[in-house]
């Protein structure tokens, strides 16, 4: 794509847009969502994927990313956005308002310079099978979680700003989360992370503090917190 701005609009009720085997460099990609009712709900289908599997309204599969600026407006699917098999970073990723979760990434291995998910009635941001790094992360208003890495995955995290969220962050399932700088609005006496295993054909998972956080992190007979400050 060599359009530095692309907008889309997902008009009908099963549109999906998906970017399969590209190289995406130096552009930003709008995606807004018209099927918003008045309440503030969305009024897609409550399938979670489609014929193809597919869950996200955007999807970028096998695909290249250099410098790339996502901005999503409004999803009803079950991934907003959703990574699969696609390396690379992006400058900015920005998901308002979605009914499952903000953002999936699948065996890939990219680098996230700033995301920021607002409003989200599943995770805000899952990660799964893959190495991804990110620079700063700001999450508000997540139903689920803020952060969960799962299945194998490794997740370094530098700057993490979380708020109004029900669990800010969970590893799981063979899966390591780095944690560099925390901060969130939950009490000292509250749970903001858990580590544990979820699924049989995983071991237990980890968690690396590199500072000091005033929340509590729930752990399993399988998992580790380990820190390092």
């Amino acid at each position: 794509m060599s359009n530095p701005y692309s907008d889309f609009f997902l008009n009908k009720n099963n549109s999906k847009l998906v970017i399969y085997n590209s190289l995406l460099e130096n552009i930003r990609i709008n995606v807004f969502n018209k099927n918003k009712s008045k309440d503030g709900s969305n009024n897609l289908d409550t399938i979670r994927h489609d014929e193809l599997l597919l869950t996200g309204c955007l999807t970028i599969i096998d695909s290249k990313l250099s410098d790339v600026e996502i901005f999503f407006e409004n999803s009803s699917c079950e991934d907003a956005v959703n990574f699969i098999r696609t390396g690379g970073n992006l400058k900015k990723i920005k998901v308002l308002n979605s009914k499952y979760d903000a953002i999936d990434a699948d065996s890939s291995n990219i680098t996230f310079d700033n995301i920021e998910v607002n409003n989200a009635l599943n995770d805000c941001v899952d990660f799964s099978f893959g190495n991804y790094f990110i620079n700063s992360i700001n999450v508000n208003k997540c139903k689920d979680k803020g952060i969960s890495v799962g299945e194998k995955s490794t997740v370094n995290v530098s700057k993490f700003n979380s708020l109004n969220t029900k669990l800010s962050f969970a590893s799981k399932d063979s899966s390591i989360l780095t944690l560099n700088t925390f901060n969130s609005d939950i009490s000292e006496k509250k749970i903001c992370g858990k580590i544990y295993k979820k699924k049989q054909e995983f071991n237990g998972a980890k968690i690396i503090l590199n500072s000091n956080i005033k929340c509590k992190i729930d752990i399993d007979q399988f998992s580790q917190l380990e820190k390092r400050y």
